[in-house]
């Protein structure tokens, strides 16, 4: 009895989910779900909302919808109830801003093979040498997810008996601000690399519109764009990026008043 020959079902998965994940990442950074939000639009009509070329931007929409992103009927294009929730700029969901994080992660990724063949990292991710522009596209990426699993840590854990919380390497801020706004008399303070924090301290004045502001500490240096910052030293800290920084001190920078709920923010200088 002769075996059958197998068939390379999984390898032509693969394949296609690769080609679709690459068709997502670039519907989010050309935005194509923004404009079909209110109704179905032609490939014209989407192509002219984002200003491209609509010969270059078809097969694109063709892809998402494969990838089950989009809906055509009648030369009509129109998002899935997935995309409409997760992938319009302004929805309290949005996840589109994790395409600049996909796209580093995928990058190095591709790398991954000349890793192992030389027993060196090829694509190092190391938070403390990055560019502010990558670390950026990084904490947006991260901020949905964040923010995600903060409202579910505060649905999950009473936090109505404690005053402070401390979110060590806290990146975009996310996790905090959702736990203090559920419980609004928490102090919660994020602390995170000096070279992490400008980008923080950016998210988080977004989260607080106007109501952020920054607050007036004693015993720091002040600096032009900082204001007057607190500094608690902190000695002895773990390994990896933060080992680095062992003589590094949190600045109280900002304190966030999101609609009466208080948070503080802090960052990082190197001494």
């Amino acid at each position: 009895m002769t075996s059958s020959v197998p068939r390379p079902e999984v390898i032509s998965e693969l394949q296609r989910a690769g080609m679709s994940s690459i068709a997502m990442m670039a519907g989010m950074q050309l935005d194509v779900f923004t404009p079909l939000k209110d109704s179905p639009k032609t490939l014209e009509q989407v192509a002219e909302a984002i200003e491209v070329s609509p010969r270059k931007l078809r097969p694109l929409m063709h892809a998402l919808v494969v990838a089950g992103l989009l809906n055509i009927d009648d030369g009509l294009f129109r998002n899935t109830s997935e995309a409409d929730h997760f992938l319009v700029k302004g929805n309290p969901a949005y996840m589109g801003g994790m395409s600049s994080l996909l796209s580093f992660q995928w990058s190095a990724m591709l790398n991954s093979a000349e890793s192992i063949k030389t027993g060196v990292p090829q694509s190092k991710i190391d938070f403390s040498v990055m560019s502010e522009e990558e670390l950026e596209a990084i904490l947006r990426g991260l901020q949905a997810g964040a923010m995600a699993a903060g409202r579910e840590l505060a649905e999950r854990h009473d936090f109505s008996s404690y005053r402070t919380l401390a979110d060590i390497g806290g990146g975009s801020g996310g996790l905090a601000i959702t736990i203090s706004e559920a419980y609004p008399h928490i102090k919660a303070t994020v602390i995170d690399l000096p070279n992490v924090t400008p980008v923080t301290l950016r998210i988080v004045e977004e989260e607080g519109g106007q109501r952020a502001r920054r607050s007036h500490r004693r015993g720091c240096r002040r600096r032009p764009s900082d204001g007057f910052l607190r500094c608690r030293r902190y000695e002895g800290v773990p390994s990896g990026a933060f080992a680095r920084r062992r003589r590094a001190c949190a600045q109280e920078h900002v304190e966030g008043n999101h609609a009466g709920r208080r948070c503080a923010y802090n960052r990082q200088c190197a001494r």
